[in-house]
């Protein structure tokens, strides 16, 4: 692993790639898109880190409002080894787990990205996800020589298998009582999150934040489901990230 001191980035965290290490560095701590969804929170509030990566959501938001609980569901263990160490590090109270969020208990095999973390999923795709980073460097004004010699091997594919875990499992096993935030970025993998919380775990959640990838249709259905089950919602989209189908949606209860 890797040191942010080696980037010269005031926030000391860990890391495996240094590109994807300044990329969530911006979008949170710099362009800070989780500020919203911190308001409100209190000490002693619950926060769910679905996608939680090396952790950098959870040092924000700890930072912003500290005394939160944290749960860190993330599948990866790349990622797992720098999550730890990052928490330790900033003395967060959070519990890891080792598994991706999903519709239903179990296991599944599954391809990732060993060079590119943060667009890896349970729903990889190495076409589609490559022009999409294509289209957010483009937006940024890098030229086509560049962007092939950027994202040259960062859509190469291993095989790994996790654990399936349910949302509902976790506010059990933990006996939670309320969940003040919700964060969710798991690469299109977001539908499956919410069906696997139960009718009765829904009224815990006070918001949601969601990055949701809305090709093939996959933004209606959430919107609906977060309609259902008396949340209001709100859709926008980073300029950068236009023509690449990736909305945020920040939900709160009615």
């Amino acid at each position: 692993m890797k040191s942010s001191r080696e980037l010269n980035l005031p926030v000391d965290f860990d890391f495996h790639d240094p590109g994807e290490a300044r990329a969530l560095y911006q979008e949170i701590f710099v362009d800070r898109c989780y500020a919203r969804a911190a308001s409100g929170l209190k000490a002693g509030d619950v926060v769910f880190d679905v996608g939680a990566n090396i952790g950098l959501t959870t040092l924000f938001l700890h930072g912003f409002c500290p005394g939160l609980r944290f749960f860190c569901v993330e599948p990866l263990p790349l990622a797992i080894s720098a999550l730890r160490e990052n928490i330790v590090r900033h003395h967060v109270d959070a519990t890891i787990i080792e598994a991706a969020a999903a519709a239903t208990r179990g296991s599944t095999a599954f391809s990732y990205y060993p060079a590119n973390s943060v667009m890896s999923g349970l729903y990889s795709d190495a076409e589609a996800d490559r022009a999409v980073a294509a289209r957010y460097l483009r937006n940024i004004g890098v030229d086509r020589e560049s962007i092939d010699v950027l994202l040259d091997r960062k859509f190469d594919t291993a095989e790994s298998t996790c654990t399936l875990v349910t949302l509902s499992d976790v506010i059990e096993a933990h006996r939670i009582e309320r969940v003040g935030l919700l964060k969710v970025d798991v690469e299109k993998s977001e539908r499956d999150v919410l069906e696997g919380i139960g009718a009765e775990h829904w009224p815990l959640i006070e918001r949601i934040a969601l990055e949701v990838h809305a090709q093939d249709g996959r933004l209606d259905p959430i919107m609906q489901v977060l309609a259902a089950h008396g949340f209001e919602a709100d859709v926008s989209q980073n300029a950068l990230l236009e023509g690449t189908g990736i909305f945020d949606v920040f939900a709160t209860r009615l």
